[in-house]
């Protein structure tokens, strides 16, 4: 899938559900996390997942995907680290925020 799609099943998923529901959450964070593997993250894919998980469910899975990117890497954690500290609030999370290897093969226009 690309990234189009992966927003797509975000959505659906989304649009589906009248409550917050563990369930659900967990479908989202799984695709989540397979978009992250095959870098087709785009950065309305975040704001999407911003708007349909609770700000704990999204803070903790960005952060535990950039934990497991650095250490599928083999790199210091300072670098996500870093990268997190010079976020404000989750809130305001951009694509500058993100590891590169999220978004690696989003074709761009």
């Amino acid at each position: 899938p690309n990234n189009v799609a992966y927003l797509t099943m975000i959505k659906t998923i989304a649009s589906c559900r009248t409550t917050q529901h563990k369930d659900t959450d967990d479908v989202i964070s799984n695709i989540f996390k397979q978009c992250c593997q095959d870098g087709m993250v785009h950065i309305n894919i975040i704001r999407q997942l911003q708007r349909c998980v609770s700000t704990e469910i999204f803070e903790d899975l960005v952060t535990s995907q950039m934990m497991i990117e650095q250490q599928q890497r083999r790199k210091s954690t300072t670098d996500w680290q870093e990268r997190l500290e010079n976020l404000d609030t989750f809130v305001s999370v951009e694509a500058k925020h993100l590891p590169a290897s999220w978004s690696c093969n989003v074709v761009r226009k």
